[in-house]
């Protein structure tokens, strides 16, 4: 399982936030609207249609907030929307600093993880390192993730290998086949070679007796009688 998965999704952390429990009131650079803590408490209880509605008016005040699309992808990663949470999670990424944007790429790891597209998870999960390379928590994940990959690569290969050892022994099947057939000695007919002379010489027999009845009919005298 990956490595304190819950853990990042409940810190809710903003954009100056270094530490997974830094309160709003910590931080002055995005501090939190009563929208925000309405939200959290329902995400909190799992509520999650609950908590993506407050998120979404406290976006409506706020649209330029990145913390806002990194938990509203909290919240479709928890209810199991990947995909919405992966869109989410871009936006946040694309327009937030390094503190938020380290911890968006490890939950968008996460999120390909659990997808199971481990190509895109190990790519995140690299890009959370470069944020910041004392990242544990990416690193674990980062080697789950490589682990699986080279998991599905010897899985595919057995795959391919079964495929052409089938090829294989089909083609043996065939070979011996054509072995087992019994072939004509010298001096003798196949059987196709007979079929086709007792062809011939039926059509020849028919032949030679519309020939006959031809001749008979040419051949027949009529008598007249005499009275």
């Amino acid at each position: 399982m990956v490595k304190k998965d819950l853990a990042r999704f409940f810190a809710l952390v903003f954009l100056c936030a270094l530490v997974a429990l830094h309160s709003s009131t910590e931080c002055e650079a995005w501090p939190w609207s009563n929208e925000q803590r309405k939200a959290e408490r329902h995400f909190r209880k799992n509520n999650f249609d609950q908590a993506l509605r407050h998120y979404e008016n406290a976006r409506l005040k706020d649209p330029d907030n990145p913390a806002l699309d990194y938990n509203v992808g909290n919240v479709f990663h928890m209810d199991n929307r990947f995909q919405e949470a992966i869109s989410e999670y871009s936006k946040a990424v694309a327009r937030s600093e390094p503190a938020l944007k380290e911890m968006t790429q490890y939950n968008m790891g996460n999120t390909f993880y659990r997808m199971g597209d481990m190509n895109s998870a190990a790519e995140s999960y690299i890009k959370a390192l470069l944020e910041n390379p004392e990242d544990y928590d990416a690193k674990h994940n980062l080697e789950m993730a490589l682990r699986m990959i080279e998991q599905q690569q010897k899985k595919q290969q057995q795959q391919q290998n079964k495929q052409e050892e089938k090829e294989e022994e089909k083609e043996e099947e065939s070979k011996s086949e054509e072995k087992e057939q019994p072939q004509p000695r010298e001096g003798e007919l196949s059987k196709e070679q007979a079929e086709r002379i007792l062809d011939a010489l039926n059509e020849q027999e028919k032949k030679e007796r519309k020939e006959l009845k031809k001749s008979k009919a040419k051949a027949k005298v009529y008598v007249e009688k005499d009275w």
